[in-house]
């Protein structure tokens, strides 16, 4: 049971993670202005509802959210959702509401979730397989440190010969 009394009963994103697929987004606290990236995988496990997700680390969003989840600031997930009409039910004595079927829009990476119990599990520091990647997040790193007035001539000398080993 969430903090809201909800509790979403396994299977019941099966349906809009078939109907849906390619369409779902990946945002920062649910806010559509704050597009970060799209799920690579999505699926419905024994936990709830599993995403690999692929960040837009070049986007201010996309770097806030890979840097924060990346220390640990930003560890858990919610979802943006529809519950299905007809597909709920609630239980009188509780008042817990069980949804059996609902429509995902979206799910987000929020400071403080729902469910305690959604949380971000791990975060890739570099992908070395694919050099594009690697330039992204250097990219990205050094428009971050230039922001907080970091950047030196020699970080950006290395961050210059990390690019050229890689690609």
């Amino acid at each position: 049971v969430d903090d809201g009394g909800d509790v979403i009963e396994h299977g019941a994103g099966a349906k809009t993670l078939q109907e849906r697929k390619g369409r779902i987004k990946a945002l920062y606290g649910h806010d559509f202005g704050k597009l970060i990236g799209h799920p690579i995988e999505i699926k419905e496990d024994d936990n709830g509802l599993y995403t690999v997700t692929k960040l837009a680390i070049k986007s201010f969003w996309g770097n806030e959210v890979y840097s924060l989840a990346l220390n640990g600031s930003l560890n858990e997930m919610s979802i943006g959702y529809a519950a299905m009409q007809g597909a709920t039910t609630r239980d009188p004595d509780t008042g817990v509401r069980r949804i059996g079927e609902y429509k995902l829009y979206e799910y987000s990476f929020v400071p403080l979730a729902m469910n305690a119990q959604a949380r971000v599990t791990s975060v890739k520091a570099l992908n070395i397989g694919n050099p594009g990647e690697v330039d992204e997040y250097i990219e990205a790193l050094a428009r971050k440190w230039e922001s907080e007035g970091k950047l030196t001539d020699e970080i950006k000398a290395a961050l210059a010969a990390i690019s050229a080993v890689v690609t």
